[in-house]
């Protein structure tokens, strides 16, 4: 029959946190009931990483080791949400310029959450789910490669300020050939 695993989701002040959204790796999301409560049954043997993510709260991620012991058992983990506020900005090349359909990566230490989305035809783009933390951003697109970012300190007020910058990659291009010197059409 497995472990079962109970996930009980709060916010700081302790009330319980209803219709969070507890997913573990190759499971069906559970939301949570009125008393803030996900349980999943049968969890295989070994670690397993749930992502909890609330409308409004800092979402994060919590791994529970199920241990291998074959016998049935309850294993219960208590998750206390902050609150979250949106995050944005743009993405510009080194010449200022928007950067439209840029992929953008941004990372959090705490809670170990992560989350990404592209940017709209003027470079824009915006996330939710991410609380106080110091907050690693990234981006990149066919076009441009990622530069070094400093970490942002995000203290839980919305910042929709934030610009990543990225510079031009470069373009390679060859043909390929055969032992005999003879291009090869359709080679990968």
């Amino acid at each position: 029959t497995g472990t079962t695993v109970v996930v009980r989701v709060a916010e700081r002040a302790g009330a319980p946190i209803f219709g969070a959204a507890v997913t573990s790796f190759l499971r069906v999301d559970r939301n949570t009931d009125d008393t803030g409560t996900a349980t999943f049954r049968g969890m295989e043997p070994g670690n397993t990483t749930f992502y909890i993510v609330a409308r409004g709260f800092a979402s994060q991620n919590l791994d529970i080791d199920t241990g291998d012991d074959p016998r049935p058992r309850t294993i219960e983990a208590r998750v206390v949400l902050v609150p979250a506020a949106p995050i944005g900005g743009r993405v510009v090349d080194q010449n200022g310029t928007p950067v439209r359909d840029a992929h953008v990566q941004a990372q959090t230490s705490e809670h170990g959450w992560s989350d990404s989305t592209s940017t709209d035809d003027q470079g824009r783009w915006k996330l939710e789910g991410f609380g106080p933390g110091n907050l690693q951003l990234e981006a990149s697109s066919d076009e441009f490669v990622a530069t070094r970012a400093p970490v942002v300190a995000l203290d839980g007020s919305p910042r929709l300020d934030l610009v990543i910058h990225v510079a031009r990659g470069a373009s390679i291009d060859g043909v390929v050939t055969d032992a005999a010197g003879q291009p090869i059409a359709g080679a990968h």
